[in-house]
């Protein structure tokens, strides 16, 4: 949370490590899904100020389909947003589902009651970023924020070795660093060979000069979703 973080979203897997308990229950910046069981450590709804000082409410919801979560979010989601509505000058709906259907049904049934709906889980920015007739900025997935160089995060040889093995492997957070290791490996074995270490292939995404990509870390699609709203008012468009 040192580095900038204003709310931290979670999903289903919010409960794999036990020492998050204690930081749900005090941590106001911290939520979890909020159609997860009454009693379950946390909240799913929290408001903070913004840059500018308005409020800004941040709901965090689970999808219902293949997520095993015992309730649908569109069963509770009126009621939160209704209370929202009462602390906040803006709403940001956080959909964490897998089923690509829920997350846009979710969009266009609080379109124009809320600020923005974004899904969350698969890790990879959908290009979808848009604003729906009723103003609501929408996106299905903002991805994630995090190493590129990875399998969803997580170390590149770890997830191969479990594809190519089928044993359970302990995850390590990615360091964004495999790209060069592997790519100075390369080059040692070129040379060793005698071959050029020229690029023999097409330079990819993210290496043009000035691209934050080339850093190695994926850009989170919230960024895009926060256009959608400065465009709204920018042009004069109704705001929810």
């Amino acid at each position: 949370m040192l580095g900038g973080v204003d709310v931290l979203t979670t999903g289903n897997h919010v409960w794999r490590q036990k020492e998050v308990y204690s930081f749900l229950a005090t941590d106001e910046r911290i939520v979890r899904p909020a159609n997860y069981p009454v009693g379950s450590p946390g909240r799913g709804v929290t408001v903070r100020p913004a840059a500018d000082g308005s409020e800004v409410a941040v709901i965090n919801l689970a999808g219902e389909l293949f997520m095993n979560t015992g309730m649908s979010p569109f069963r509770i989601v009126d009621r939160l947003v209704e209370e929202a509505e009462e602390l906040a000058d803006a709403i940001v709906v956080d959909l964490h589902a897998e089923a690509i259907g829920e997350k846009v049904a979710m969009g266009h049934y609080l379109d124009g009651r809320v600020t923005a709906v974004l899904g969350t889980l698969t890790h990879v920015q959908t290009s979808d970023a848009r604003v729906l007739p009723g103003g609501t900025a929408c996106m299905t997935d903002v991805g994630m924020t995090g190493p590129l160089e990875s399998v969803i995060g997580v170390r590149t040889d770890i997830i191969v070795r479990r594809f190519t093995t089928e044993l359970p492997q302990a995850f390590e957070v990615a360091d964004g660093a495999g790209a060069a290791r592997r790519g100075a490996r390369l080059r040692r074995r070129r040379a060793r060979d005698g071959h050029s270490s020229r690029r023999r292939h097409p330079v990819g995404w993210g290496s043009s000069r000035g691209d934050t990509r080339s850093a190695g870390i994926r850009p989170n699609g919230f960024r895009d979703a926060a256009r959608c709203v400065g465009l709204l008012r920018a042009t004069g468009s109704r705001e929810p």
